[in-house]
C-alpha cells in the first residue's frame, strides 16, 4: 500500500479518536454540578444587628382620664414643652355634673338593696356539732364548706388523750389487794419506759384467761404525755415484796371518745374539723343549715357579693368625677408631651391614658427585639448605638450610645427582647417615632472565615464541603469532601471555623445537591 496513503488514513483515524475523546469530556464534564468556591481568609467576624425600636421613659407622668369625660379644648401638642401648672386640656363639666348626680343615685340604689338583703337572708333551723369535752379530733373524715351530709354521716373521733384507761386481767388469787387508788406499775413496750398507773375499778365478775379465773383490773394513767391508743402494756403489783404480773399484755386505750354525726342532713356552712386539732369543751367544729334554706342563703350571698362589688366600683368612679373641679387638666410636671391620645370633641372612659409628660433630662429606655436566632449572639453590656428624632429647640437627628440593660426571651420563644438606657441627651426626644438601633460590636479576628452560604446545618452539627482533586478516566478531575467544623463565631454573612485549612477551596454554591466523594465542575474551569 502506498505509504503516503497509510500516514493519511492513520491521521483522519487519530483525529477522529482526538474529537470523540474530547466529545465524550465534554459531555461527562456538563453533567457534573457546577460548584462556586471560596479559599477561607484571616479576618474579623462583625457582631452587629439593626432594627427598629421605642423610646419611653419610666420617669415619665402619665395622664389619665378620671371617667367618662366629653373634651372641650386641647391646649398642647405631641413634642410640645410645658410647666408644671400649664393648661393640657378643658373638660365638659356639665356632663361631669349629671354623671355625678346619676352615680349618687346608683350609690343611693345599691346602698337600700344591700340593707334588704342583709336582713332578709339568715340560716334559721341552722345545727351544729360542738366538742363534747376537753380533747383532740382523730380519723377525721374529709368534710368541705358546701359539702352536702346527711344525718348521722360519721365525721370522724373525738377522745380526751390527756389519759389513758387499761384493761388487765389478774388472778382472783390477789383480788384482796386489787383495790381502786391502789397503784400499778405498767411497762410501755413501744417506748421500753415504765410508767406508774392507778386502779380505777375492779370487775365484780371474773373472767377465764388461759384456763386461769381473772378479775378485770382497769388501770388509769394521767399525764399520757406523747403517749398513743394501740401502743402494748404490760402490767404489775408488788405485794409484800412479790410481784404480781397481769395474766397478758393489754394495749393503751383514751380514757374517753366520741363519735362525731352530722346532727341534721343538709349543706355544711362551717367547718373546723381538722386531724389532730384540739378543741376546749364546747367548741364549735361544725355547722350546718337544711338544704332549702342554705340555696336560699347562697343566692342571697351572692347578690350581696355583687351589689358590694358595684357598690364599690360606684363608690370609685364618684370620688375619681371629684377631679377635676374646674373642669381643666394642668400639667403637674415640667417635661414633654408625648403619646398624645385627647383629642377635641372626643369621649374618654376611666383610666384611659391621655398624653405623657416626659421630664426634663430624665433617662430614656430604648425598647427593641431581634429573632430567636439572630439575638443568640447579643446579651448584657454589648453597644447599643440608638438614632432618634429630637426637638433641639430646632428638628434635629441625634445618635447616642449605650450598653445592653436587660434582655429575655418572648414568651412564645420568636424573639429576645431588649433594653437599654439614654442617660444624657440634648433637646426633647419625639417618644411617638420609631427609632433606628444598632446593637453589637466589631468582632474578632479569625484564621478561616467563610461565606455563610458555605456552611451547612445538620441535626448533628454543621458541615462545608471542601474541593479536592484526583485521578479521572479522563485524567485529573475534582470531587468534594465533606469536613465536619465548628462555628467559632457567625453573623447573617460570614461564619469563622475551626479543623479548615486556609489554602483549601470551600463549596460556596452548587448547581444541585452534592454528596461526599461526588466529582464535580468548578466554574469557569
Amino acid at each position: 500500500m502506498n505509504k503516503q496513503l497509510i500516514l493519511k488514513i492513520t491521521g483522519i483515524i487519530s483525529a477522529a479518536l482526538v474529537s470523540l475523546t474530547f466529545a465524550s469530556r465534554t459531555i461527562y464534564s456538563a453533567n457534573l454540578p457546577v460548584v462556586n468556591t471560596v479559599a477561607p481568609k484571616i479576618d474579623v467576624v462583625p457582631l452587629t444587628a439593626k432594627t427598629s425600636g421605642t423610646l419611653d421613659s419610666e420617669a415619665a407622668v402619665e395622664v389619665l382620664s378620671g371617667g367618662d369625660w366629653r373634651v372641650n379644648e386641647v391646649f398642647v401638642g405631641n413634642g410640645e414643652r410645658v410647666s408644671k401648672g400649664d393648661l393640657l386640656f378643658s373638660i365638659d363639666t356639665k356632663d361631669l355634673e349629671i354623671y355625678k348626680k346619676t352615680k349618687e343615685l346608683e350609690i343611693l340604689r345599691l346602698e337600700n338593696s344591700l340593707d334588704a338583703l342583709n336582713t332578709s337572708s339568715n340560716t334559721s333551723g341552722a345545727s351544729s356539732v360542738n366538742a363534747p369535752f376537753d380533747g383532740r379530733l382523730l380519723d377525721v373524715q374529709t368534710v368541705y364548706t358546701a359539702q352536702r351530709l346527711s344525718q348521722g354521716q360519721v365525721l370522724g373521733r373525738f377522745v380526751d388523750d390527756s389519759a389513758f384507761v387499761i384493761p388487765f386481767y389478774f388472778s382472783i388469787a390477789y383480788a384482796d389487794i386489787l383495790k381502786a387508788g391502789n397503784s400499778v406499775s405498767v411497762s410501755l413496750s413501744e417506748w421500753m419506759s415504765e410508767v406508774t398507773g392507778v386502779i380505777e375499778s375492779v370487775s365484780d365478775s371474773d373472767y377465764i384467761v388461759n384456763g386461769a379465773r381473772t378479775v378485770l383490773v382497769k388501770v388509769r394513767i394521767s399525764n399520757a404525755g406523747s403517749m398513743t391508743e394501740g401502743a402494748y402494756a404490760a402490767a404489775e403489783i408488788t405485794d409484800g415484796g412479790e410481784v404480781i404480773f397481769a395474766a397478758e399484755p393489754s394495749v393503751l386505750k383514751y380514757a374517753r371518745e366520741d363519735y362525731l354525726l352530722a346532727p341534721i342532713s343538709g349543706v355544711v356552712t362551717q367547718t373546723n374539723l381538722r386531724e389532730g386539732s384540739r378543741f376546749n369543751r364546747g367548741a364549735r367544729l361544725l355547722s350546718m343549715s337544711p338544704e332549702t334554706v342554705q340555696q336560699d342563703a347562697r343566692a342571697a350571698q351572692r347578690s350581696i357579693a355583687e351589689l358590694t362589688v358595684q357598690h364599690e366600683l360606684a363608690l370609685m368612679q364618684l370620688e375619681q368625677l371629684v377631679y377635676p373641679a374646674d373642669g381643666i387638666i394642668y400639667a403637674e410636671q415640667d417635661g414633654t408631651v408625648f403619646n398624645m391620645a385627647v383629642k377635641k370633641g372626643a369621649r374618654t372612659v376611666s383610666g384611659e391614658r391621655l398624653l405623657s409628660i416626659l421630664p426634663e433630662n430624665a433617662p430614656l429606655t430604648v425598647s427593641f427585639t431581634l429573632s430567636a436566632k439572630e439575638g443568640a449572639d447579643f446579651g448584657l453590656g454589648l453597644p447599643v448605638s440608638v438614632v432618634y428624632y429630637a426637638l433641639n429647640p430646632e428638628p434635629k437627628t441625634q445618635r447616642h450610645d449605650s450598653a445592653v440593660r436587660s434582655y429575655r426571651l418572648s414568651d412564645d420563644g420568636g424573639s429576645w427582647e431588649y433594653t437599654a438606657v439614654i442617660d444624657a441627651y440634648d433637646g426633647a426626644p419625639l417618644m411617638d417615632m420609631d427609632v433606628e438601633v444598632t446593637v453589637g460590636h466589631s468582632g474578632e479576628m479569625y484564621s478561616a472565615v467563610v461565606p455563610i452560604s458555605a456552611v451547612s446545618e445538620r441535626i448533628d452539627g454543621p458541615r462545608v464541603y471542601v474541593v479536592k482533586s484526583r485521578s479521572g478516566l479522563f485524567g485529573d478531575e475534582f470531587y468534594v469532601e465533606e469536613v465536619e467544623v465548628s462555628i467559632l463565631a457567625s453573623n447573617p454573612y460570614v461564619a469563622a471555623l475551626d479543623k479548615i485549612n486556609i489554602l483549601s477551596e470551600v463549596v460556596t454554591y452548587t448547581s444541585r445537591p452534592i454528596m461526599n466523594g461526588d466529582t464535580v465542575r468548578i466554574e469557569g474551569q
